[in-house]
């Protein structure tokens, strides 16, 4: 696995035709015809009953869909207005508004009532809606909500079958206890909480299924760049950190011993971190082309405000870590993560393996990889105290690098299992 020698002119070129091939797509969807959309009376009574803030467990923040996102979404992929062209709804990505409550909105919009403003949403680059508005002529929300909760069973399921069947059985608590911290209650009804779901479960199969051809020479230095590139193109700012660690998680388990595996890990997150923040900014830099006006600026001084402290109200910016951590901190999580690793340090003890062994050969780098969640909140400080409801996933990739590192430990270089 060598990744110095991806090139940073193919990298930039890689990123220019992504940036075509973009917006290209959302402007394709934006030519299509909205004469069909699937049962919008129950769409508009769905968020009219929930609200914008829907719980599946009471107490529990984790299981709260965000309908608020969900009906932004669906109103942008809803707007129609013959006077804005494909291209500048592309770039634009308009929406009618009446209030400051989306789920007010937009059912007054499917109801037919008179909507006072448009409001455009430059920053992201919402390509979900190259996927939604298609679907949303073929299915209705509530369809939508059923097949990405089969979606999300499958991909796990999928997941598990694999990890059997190449025999890394004891991979299976540590990824069930990662998963089950994302509270599929919550994501299964959420269509913002879906992309990075997705993207990152389609990147542990790649990884479990083609490992072997992904490290040959810098292909995975591709693969984690256009995986940043997919999850900024896809995703609101939820948890997009999954998509680069929970599969890095599995690389570094399946070579550990592995020569040269801190600069590949290196490597790993410089290239995804280029995709991910890079795309973002040929959003803004290419759509300022197309349009002929400068989007970098508004994108700019909302990113600043991200990672300022303008929403912390302690002016310490750990107070981001505390307002995710409660998110967790209740008695279920607690039996989960006592059970699972007691699962994973059980036959370390049964064997008297030292712990000595949880440092060797590179195994330490796994239990680092669990701080990047707390690096995250503190750096976008504002927007992980504000949307702690769902920033708190990235615990996710925690437990899965504690987990991983203690079953590591039975795996001696070479990888063979003891």
């Amino acid at each position: 696995m060598n990744l110095k020698n991806v090139k940073l002119l193919r990298i930039a070129l890689i990123m220019l035709a992504g940036s075509v091939i973009g917006f290209a797509l959302l402007a394709a969807v934006f030519c299509l015809p909205l004469d069909n959309v699937r049962d919008p009376q129950g769409t508009a009574e769905i968020f009219r009953t929930e609200g914008n803030r829907p719980v599946s467990v009471p107490g529990y923040k984790g299981t709260m869909g965000d309908n608020y996102t969900d009906a932004v979404m669906i109103a942008e992929a809803l707007y129609d207005n013959p006077d804005v062209s494909p291209l500048d709804q592309a770039v634009y990505v308009y929406r009618r508004v009446n209030s400051d409550s989306a789920s007010v909105d937009i059912a007054d919009m499917i109801e037919g009532k008179p909507m006072q403003w448009e409001m455009s949403y430059t920053r992201y680059w919402h390509g979900f809606l190259v996927v939604l508005r298609p679907l949303l002529m073929l299915l209705s929300y509530a369809d939508i909500r059923v097949l990405m909760a089969m979606a999300q069973m499958l991909l796990f399921g999928f997941a598990i079958v694999v990890m059997t069947k190449q025999g890394k059985m004891e991979l299976l608590v540590p990824f069930a206890a990662a998963i089950l911290t994302l509270a599929p209650t919550g994501t299964m009804i959420s269509m913002q909480y879906f992309a990075s779901y997705a993207l990152m479960m389609l990147g542990v199969l790649c990884v479990l299924c083609f490992d072997g051809w992904l490290g040959c020479g810098e292909r995975y230095g591709y693969f984690f760049l256009l995986m940043g590139m997919l999850t900024c193109y896809f995703d609101f700012l939820t948890y997009p950190l999954v998509t680069l660690f929970i599969p890095l998680l599995l690389v570094m388990y399946q070579h550990v011993g592995q020569r040269d595996m801190m600069r590949f890990c290196v490597g790993a997150c410089v290239l995804w971190g280029m995709g991910y923040a890079g795309f973002w900014a040929m959003k803004w830099i290419v759509g300022s082309v197309l349009v002929g006006e400068n989007l970098v600026y508004n994108a700019y001084h909302h990113a600043k405000y991200q990672v300022s402290m303008a929403d912390v109200m302690t002016g310490n910016r750990l107070e981001a870590i505390g307002k995710n951590l409660q998110v967790i901190c209740k008695p279920a999580y607690a039996l989960l993560y006592a059970g699972a690793l007691a699962v994973c340090a059980a036959p370390l003890v049964r064997r008297r393996t030292r712990v000595s062994a949880l440092f060797l050969d590179g195994r330490w780098m796994m239990a680092a990889v669990g701080l990047a969640p707390f690096v995250w909140w503190l750096l976008a400080a504002s927007h992980s105290v504000v949307h702690a409801l769902f920033t708190y996933r990235l615990l996710s990739i925690t437990v899965l690098s504690v987990l991983l590192w203690l079953v590591s430990a039975r795996i001696r270089p070479g990888n063979e299992r003891a």
